[in-house]
C-alpha cells in the first residue's frame, strides 16, 4: 500500500471521532464475506464441473424445473422420454425405404422438444443428417445411412444409459 494512504488511514484511526471498532467491524465483515464469495463461487464451479463430468450428454435442469423439483414426476417424465425415444428410434433402419423414412420424420419432429430440452442436439442433428441423406438420394449419400444408423444407435444407447443411471440415483 502507497506510504500516503498509509499514514491517512493511520491518522483516520487514531482520530477521536472516528469509530475505530466500527470500522474494524466493517472491515472484517466485507473480507470474511469476500472469503465466503470466493468458496461459494469455489464451491459452484466443483458442483458444475461434477455436474458435466457425470452428465455429459443431458441437461437434467430443465426436467427439474419443469417438474418443480419433484423427483417422482422428473423420474416420470425421464422415463416417458425414454419410451418416446425408444419409439422413433425403433422405426431407424439401416437401409430405410420409403415408408421407413415417413414414419421416421414424423416421429423425431414429435420427439424434437424434448431433444431440445435435455440439449440432446448431438442426436438431434444425427437424425436430421440422416433424413438428408435419405433424401438427397445419390447413391453415395444413401450409402453413408449404415454408418450414420450406428452413429445414432451408439449414440442413442449412452443416452439411456444414462438417463437410467439418473434415474437410479434418483431412487437411492
Amino acid at each position: 500500500m502507497p506510504k500516503i494512504l498509509t499514514s491517512f488511514f493511520v491518522r483516520l484511526l487514531y482520530t477521536k471521532d472516528f469509530p475505530v471498532w466500527s470500522f474494524l467491524s466493517s472491515t472484517r465483515n466485507s473480507l470474511n464475506w469476500q472469503k465466503q464469495n470466493s468458496y461459494s463461487q469455489k464451491h459452484t464451479e466443483q458442483q458444475t464441473s461434477i455436474k458435466h463430468m457425470n452428465r455429459s450428454f443431458i441437461n437434467y435442469d430443465q426436467v427439474l424445473a419443469l417438474s418443480n423439483h419433484n423427483s417422482e414426476l422428473a423420474k416420470k417424465l425421464l422415463e416417458a422420454f425414454l419410451y418416446e425415444l425408444e419409439t422413433v428410434l425403433s422405426t431407424f433402419r439401416p437401409n430405410p425405404t420409403d415408408e421407413d423414412m415417413e414414419a421416421i420424420s414424423k416421429l423425431t419432429h414429435k420427439i424434437k422438444p424434448s431433444l431440445q430440452l435435455l440439449e440432446l442436439e448431438t442426436l438431434n442433428q444425427k437424425m436430421n443428417v440422416y433424413k438428408m441423406k435419405y433424401r438427397e438420394g445419390t447413391t453415395a449419400s444413401r450409402a453413408e445411412l449404415p454408418g450414420l444408423y450406428k452413429e445414432i444407435m451408439n449414440l442413442h444407447q449412452k443416452v439411456v444409459e444414462e438417463i437410467r443411471s439418473y434415474i437410479g440415483h434418483m431412487q437411492g
